[in-house]
């Protein structure tokens, strides 16, 4: 699709920080701490790390990067 100025860029996403998802963690000792443990960046995610990534390869600035499978997860490993 290259030589037909095509693109193609994907986006898979973990877990978003968002309301319902620290009410869930509020419920449940110790799931927070076990979701940042298996995470190589000890932080959690939020809408606007995703909305960051998507901005960026909707822009001109990505225009060279295709065929590309994009994780904005932390780098989280679960077991």
């Amino acid at each position: 699709m290259g030589p037909d100025g095509i693109r193609v860029k994907t986006i898979a996403f973990g877990l978003i920080m968002n309301p319902a998802l620290e009410a869930a963690m509020k419920g449940r000792p110790g799931l927070r701490e076990h979701v940042l443990a298996a995470r190589s960046i000890k932080k959690d995610v939020y809408p606007e790390d995703l909305a960051n990534t998507l901005t960026y390869l909707a822009s001109a600035d990505s225009d060279s990067v295709t065929n590309q499978f994009i994780v904005v997860d932390n780098g989280a490993v679960f077991s």
